[in-house]
């Protein structure tokens, strides 16, 4: 006798749908973060938010802190950096983007994911390190007025950006500081013997900004166009080349 395989029972309509609203939810795959047109006319998608930690701090929990995975990583990784050279340090991060970019009440920039503002490192009288909530301008004596023996802590703040400029993971486009403080960094890492091929990268990316704020309470970092985001991402104006910069590789009187 031949046997004959029984044709599965299918399913009625009702027990269909039943089935539906016990399965549960696809899950929803995050799409890749993408910094979509300029620094000055764009917006971000699948951005992340920077978090708190031991070694940095937001000046606004609440604000816009959004950016692309590799700015948030930049950031946090150099906090570290200067807290393992320097134990105790805090990094105090203001404005980056707001979640989808776009325009930023106060900014020229920081459209597109790659912006951040982040505050100086600031050092008593003793050389110890101050924590401030806000950001305080510096002379060009390295002073701050806003603070009675408070300083511009140069070792803290040169390590910081050497430790952006010397991260493998992230290219840093630029950096923009006033300048009296741009000189006073390279002048101290002239003095502690850094290496000259990252004295002159410092001196390239470092920029005093054409318009808005002066930077002299803060610095701006912005990293480059991820190479993956070619035609979405655009770079804006490269930094000034270093032959036209050369007189910020020479020595100054002070």
């Amino acid at each position: 006798m031949i046997g004959v395989t029984p044709s599965p029972l299918r399913a009625e309509p009702r027990e269909l749908a039943a089935r539906a609203e016990l399965a549960p939810p696809a899950p929803r795959v995050p799409l890749p973060a993408r910094s979509v047109g300029s620094p000055t006319d764009g917006s971000l998608e699948g951005g992340v938010p920077v978090k708190q930690s031991a070694e940095l701090r937001l000046r606004w929990p609440a604000g816009p802190r959004w950016g692309l995975p590799e700015l948030v990583s930049l950031l946090e990784r150099a906090a570290l950096a200067v807290d393992r050279q320097f134990p105790g340090s805090i990094l105090l991060v203001g404005d980056l983007s707001r979640r989808e970019g776009g325009s930023l009440s106060g900014h020229v920039s920081h459209e597109s994911g790659r912006d951040a503002d982040v505050g100086f490192y600031y050092s008593d009288e003793r050389g110890r390190s101050v924590r401030t909530p806000r950001l305080l301008p510096v002379t060009a004596a390295g002073t701050v007025p806003a603070a009675d023996g408070l300083r511009f802590d140069e070792a803290r703040n040169w390590a910081l950006i050497e430790a952006f400029l010397r991260d493998s993971n992230v290219s840093v486009q630029r950096i923009f500081i006033a300048e009296r403080l741009e000189r006073r960094l390279l002048d101290y890492a002239r003095r502690q013997g850094i290496e000259p091929e990252i004295v002159e990268r410092a001196a390239v990316t470092m920029q005093t900004p054409g318009s808005g704020s002066p930077h002299d309470n803060h610095l701006h970092v912005r990293i480059a166009c991820p190479e993956e985001q070619e035609g979405v991402c655009i770079s804006g104006p490269a930094p000034v080349a270093r032959r036209d910069r050369t007189a910020k590789l020479e020595p100054r009187a002070r």
